[in-house]
């Protein structure tokens, strides 16, 4: 039987699952009996009902609820400018909203629910984009080697290339990007690294970007 929740509870929940999970949506897996290599992942669903239906609310916490409440205001605000400019709403998207605009739902919400945290992530780095890109400068000539204080933006595993895509700023606020096979360099730091091109990039906001190679950490 479906439990009645408060909608923000539940979004609550559905951050405290995000964070859990290290910032990732999973999904559930279990080990085959006997297998020593493989581990079970707990879905961020099954978290939410874990702490629904098995005693383990204790796992929310006040930043959980306070990121809960700025996730529903953004992407209320955002549906909102959306229509405005007269852009299409996935019905994806659509579907969240009308849920978090409730008072109540229920616990079969679940799995719809734990895709706020990552919805409101996407929102926060077009946000960002959208603001270094009225400011962002090339960095300087092609081939010329720069150091550069990297803030992450996004990164993700491009299949195709067997590397990483990373786009963020330096710490003048101007916007890069580059691919790289190392995990490690994912992550906002200190880099060094060649320029490989510089480019008025449509799909952000014609922001100025420039396009790196040969990205390595700087030692500390």
């Amino acid at each position: 039987m479906q439990q009645v929740v408060k909608t923000k509870e539940l979004a609550a929940m559905a951050f405290a699952a995000f964070r859990l999970n290290n910032g990732i949506i999973k999904h559930t897996v279990r080990a085959e009996a006997g297998a020593s290599d493989v581990k079970d992942v707990i879905s961020n669903k099954e978290y939410i009902h874990k702490m629904l239906c098995e005693g383990m609310g204790h796992l929310v916490t006040d930043a959980d609820h306070k990121l809960a409440t700025e996730a529903i205001d953004a992407l209320i605000q955002d549906e909102l400018v959306m229509k405005v400019k007269g852009q299409v709403i996935s019905l994806f998207n659509k579907a969240l909203v009308d849920l978090v605009r409730t008072e109540e739902t229920t616990s079969g919400n679940a799995v719809l629910i734990s895709y706020l945290p990552a919805a409101h992530s996407q929102i926060q780095k077009v946000d960002t984009t959208r603001a270094h890109s009225f400011t962002s400068q090339h960095l300087g000539e092609i081939g010329t080697k720069v150091t550069f204080d990297l803030d992450v933006i996004s990164s993700f595993w491009l299949q195709q290339y067997d590397c990483y895509s990373v786009f963020g700023s330096d710490g003048n606020g101007n916007l890069v990007r580059f691919l790289t096979s190392k995990k490690d360099c994912t992550i906002s730091g200190k880099y060094v690294g060649k320029i490989k091109k510089a480019e008025v990039d449509g799909s952000r906001f014609n922001a100025k970007v420039t396009i790196l190679h040969y990205v390595k950490a700087v030692d500390k």
